[in-house]
């Protein structure tokens, strides 16, 4: 069920595929079968050796590593917040109109808290 979602998501998705994960396999399918659907793909990794790298069209590092015993993932965050934050300005008008069904879906379905008037 998870590969289906995530090809549906590919598709959806246009020409960019934006992925960033350890190296399971899942992922390096994933992103080889949209570089063969002809998607722009654009990997965001901790190390150029990825082996997400060779189906990149563009590599973005961001290190999760820490002095400590933990990962942290502030930086790719940063990167992936950054970047959805530039494609949201460059596609502001569909960004907009998707926005707008999704708040009406949210008030259909009454998805969010709502303070009563006293």
């Amino acid at each position: 069920m998870l590969k289906l979602t995530v090809i549906s998501h590919i598709f959806q998705l246009g020409n960019y595929h934006i992925e960033y994960t350890r190296y399971t396999k899942s992922t390096i399918d994933m992103v080889s079968f949209a570089k063969k659907q002809g998607a722009k793909t654009i990997v965001i990794t901790d190390s150029p050796y990825s082996p997400l790298v060779p189906q990149a069209d563009v590599v973005l590092l961001a290190s999760r590593h820490l002095p400590t015993f933990f990962d942290s993932f502030v930086g790719p965050l940063s990167l992936i917040n950054s970047l959805i934050a530039l494609i949201g300005r460059e596609k502001m008008n569909d960004a907009q109109g998707r926005l707008n069904k999704l708040e009406d879906v949210w008030e259909q379905f009454d998805v969010f808290y709502k303070k009563e008037d006293d």
